[in-house]
């Protein structure tokens, strides 16, 4: 079955979570943490995405947007790639990192 689109509210503000596959450590240490966020700063440069509070936790990371749906969804696309490869790489893993929402 195919997911369903985001939702988009009129205020374009979003809340938006991210979930390690199977519940799951996506940020081991303080380097992942900080190589997280250097990737979210530098993938934000370039869209009309505004970032107004994170919050990285272990397994999850839970964040409020305000951004158009299709900037938001290619905003967290382009982030899941590069961190998972990032993150595969550093840890000696394969496959999937993050949940589907």
């Amino acid at each position: 079955m195919p997911r369903q689109p985001r939702c988009s509210l009129p205020s374009e503000f979003s809340h938006v979570t991210i979930r390690g596959l199977g519940r799951r450590i996506i940020f081991e240490d303080t380097q992942d943490k900080q190589k997280f966020l250097r990737l979210l700063l530098n993938k934000l440069s370039d869209t009309e995405v505004f970032v107004y509070a994170w919050c990285l936790m272990d397994n999850h990371a839970h964040f409020l947007f305000r951004a158009s749906s299709a900037n938001l969804s290619k905003l967290m696309q382009r982030l899941g790639t590069s961190y998972a490869q990032y993150y595969n790489g550093r840890h000696g893993h394969v496959g999937k990192v993050f949940q589907n929402r």
